[in-house]
């Protein structure tokens, strides 16, 4: 009888025990599953934040390279002389045409011949472009006879005589003050007896004149 009870006792205790150590288990493994989420999901945060600072990082560069290629995009000097409202040496970026040069020289005057030019022409550095005056005649184009030893016709030479001044203009190493000089001294002398006279007009020197000898007459 007294065995009988103390069986029943073992088998209480040993029921609680295991209820208790049952219990036991459950919390720890549920315990350690938050933490391990916890921690999970804390590591997921944190990459997202390293990624999204890695891209910004990347962002930044691209911008900055992209900010530095604009920066070294070459530019060019054009010189814009004529029927212009601010004559002189404007800059460009390379690949600009000629009616942009023509806006940042303050754009043809009213005498301004637009059809004297390209206006859609590419322009080059250190390039020079003469707008033409509608009350003077065309330039003409240049002529030449055949042979290696070409040169330009009489009738396709200017005529410093008569020429205007932006028809002046166009010949080498001439500019705008020269081609007023030109002008005045003519008017002075009655004109030029022969081309060689144009080397009395200052700043017009053997170099000079060496370059427009052959584009020029004065008959």
């Amino acid at each position: 009888m007294i065995k009988g009870k103390l069986d029943r006792q073992s088998l209480w205790i040993i029921g609680i025990s295991l209820l208790i150590l049952s219990a036991f288990i459950l919390f720890y493994t549920g315990f350690t599953k938050g933490n391990i989420s916890l921690s999970s999901d804390y590591e997921i945060e944190k990459n997202m934040e390293e990624n999204a600072a890695e891209e910004k990082l990347l962002d930044n560069d691209i911008i900055s390279g992209e900010e530095d290629m604009a920066e070294e995009e070459p530019e060019i000097y054009v010189h814009v002389s004529g029927e212009v409202k601010s004559p002189g040496v404007v800059k460009l970026k390379s690949g600009s045409r000629l009616y942009e040069a023509v806006e940042k020289a303050g754009g043809i005057t009213k005498d301004g011949d637009y059809d004297s030019v390209n206006l859609a022409s590419l322009l080059t550095d250190q390039q020079k472009v003469v707008i033409g005056n509608i009350n003077e005649p065309k330039i003409p184009d240049s002529v030449y006879a055949g042979g290696s030893d070409a040169e330009i016709t009489t009738s396709n030479k200017i005529n410093i005589n008569s020429a205007g001044k932006t028809e002046l203009e166009t010949l080498p190493g001439i500019g705008s003050t020269i081609a007023q000089s030109i002008i005045d001294y003519r008017q002075s002398n009655n004109g030029f007896a022969s081309i060689d006279d144009i080397k009395n007009v200052n700043r017009i020197g053997d170099k000079t004149f060496d370059k427009i000898k052959d584009m020029i007459t004065a008959n």
